[in-house]
């Protein structure tokens, strides 16, 4: 591995405990500040998810690129699991709805009518 990669991602995990230091600090000083917060982050992975979902639709070369929609959604579970305080009190409706947002930008890219019988699926 090279250096520039293992200090990206050593990088990367000091931001996810900073911000869930933060976040769990809100969550005890300021709870509707913590859904603020909270409601940034999921928009965040949800447009992450639409990215790559469009970027799978316009034929990328990449071999991965359909699991790359379904890495917001690990990266997300695997935050929310190390955390159980934010867990336990957004994992599920997190989880239910960046599944389903992965779900819908797949189907979407594979073929549009997909995505309306994603749609429909999630509201019976």
């Amino acid at each position: 591995m090279s250096k520039s990669l293992s200090r990206h991602r050593k990088m990367k995990r000091e931001r996810d405990e900073r911000l869930a230091v933060y976040l769990t600090r809100l969550l005890t000083v300021d709870p509707k500040r913590f859904f603020v917060e909270w409601q940034k982050r999921e928009r965040s992975w949800v447009e992450q998810i639409h990215h790559r979902g469009r970027s799978l639709q316009k034929k990328s070369k990449r071999e991965d690129s359909h699991t790359r929609i379904f890495a917001i959604y690990d990266q997300a579970d695997s935050f929310l699991s190390s955390h159980p305080e934010i867990n336990q009190l957004v994992g599920t409706s997190t989880r239910d709805l960046l599944r389903t947002e992965c779900q819908k930008a797949f189907a979407k890219a594979i073929d549009p009518r997909l995505a309306k019988l994603v749609s429909r699926m999630k509201l019976r």
